[in-house]
């Protein structure tokens, strides 16, 4: 293939979708790290080229230097997208719609509208597809928190180009307080967002909302890596997106009632979790778990359907709940 081509499509590739924008040196050097040798004023030529070919390839000339994007109408997608692809994206959509913030889902705006185009298109069964397929949270769905889309793609651009990232953030407790994080991750539990990132001396991971940051400015340095290295499965693994109440996992053995016992082999709480049948069709379940808030909540969460027998000091941590709830309901009435 003809190397100009190669380079061009590279450069469509490359060629942000507004509002961000890049200059022709921008793409240069990201070229460059694709093992292209080229100078701006080559990739400058290309972008010309390639605007008059494709009309949705915008520029602010009155920058200097000039800044080049794709318009957020522009739905480039070849090849064509076919039906599978468009039911899919829809099914997505769907689910999107339900867990994320509307920022996170206008960053495949396109494609979804691309999907109603090509089902628009489609035989009657297929645009009948939205009428037959319905994605519904596991459990009680919270309302996904406000975003600013400005904030979204500042940390995935700091995230991406591993640059420092000034943050003007709201703690917990209503404070402002500003950060220049070296980010390291991102993290999605449900609606809400999370970066995470060091920004002190002892370079130790902390966890910010996404929805609490007000303003997020990409910084030009580059982040620094902490001493101590940084495998986000492995740091997931150890419960640091859950409150923890300890850091050694806890042996769980469980009394589960015959009628959810089915959901439990379905959905194991652990890789090494065994079911032992007892009287009536319930079982004695072990596992190892973290020990966290959330186990909490999911034992509380299934009432008498389920009695902790060990480790002691769960079983009367959930016994203790039990009879504050009584009381409190007892004297409501």
């Amino acid at each position: 293939m003809n190397d100009t081509l190669i380079r061009q499509w590279q450069i469509l590739q490359l060629v942000p979708r507004e509002p961000r924008r890049a200059t022709a040196q921008t793409i240069a050097d990201q070229l460059s790290d694709r093992g292209f040798d080229v100078v701006e004023r080559t990739v400058q030529r290309d972008l010309k080229t390639l605007a008059l070919i494709f009309g949705d390839i915008g520029t602010l000339e009155h920058s200097k230097p000039f800044q080049w994007f794709w318009r957020k109408s522009t739905v480039l997608n070849l090849p064509a997208m076919d039906i599978n692809t468009a039911l899919a994206l829809r099914l997505a959509e769907d689910q999107l719609k339900a867990t994320l913030p509307s920022a996170v889902r206008q960053t495949l705006g396109n494609q979804f509208e691309q999907a109603h185009k090509v089902l628009d298109q489609a035989q009657q069964r297929a645009t009948a597809w939205p009428d037959k397929v319905r994605v519904l949270p596991a459990g009680f769905q919270l309302q996904a928190p406000a975003l600013e889309a400005d904030v979204l793609q500042a940390v995935q651009t700091a995230l991406f180009e591993e640059r420092q990232l000034a943050l003007d953030y709201v703690k917990a407790n209503g404070d402002n307080k500003q950060y220049v994080v070296h980010p390291l991750a991102l993290v999605w539990r449900g609606a809400v967002g999370y970066l995470v990132g060091h920004y002190d001396a002892e370079q130790a991971p902390r966890q910010f909302v996404l929805h609490r940051i007000q303003t997020a400015v990409v910084v030009a340095q580059a982040r620094q890596l902490p001493q101590q290295p940084f495998v986000l499965d492995d740091w997931l693994a150890d419960g640091n997106m859950q409150m923890r109440l300890g850091d050694k996992p806890l042996a769980l053995r469980l009394w589960v009632q015959a009628s959810i016992v089915y959901k439990l082999e379905e959905t194991p709480l652990s890789a090494d979790q065994v079911m032992e049948p007892a009287a009536d069709g319930a079982v004695v379940l072990t596992a190892t778990v973290p020990n966290t808030q959330q186990l909490r909540s999911f034992l509380r969460s299934y009432g008498d359907y389920m009695e902790v027998l060990e480790p002691d000091s769960l079983r009367e941590e959930i016994a203790a709940t039990v009879r504050q709830l009584a009381a409190r309901y007892g004297t409501a009435g």
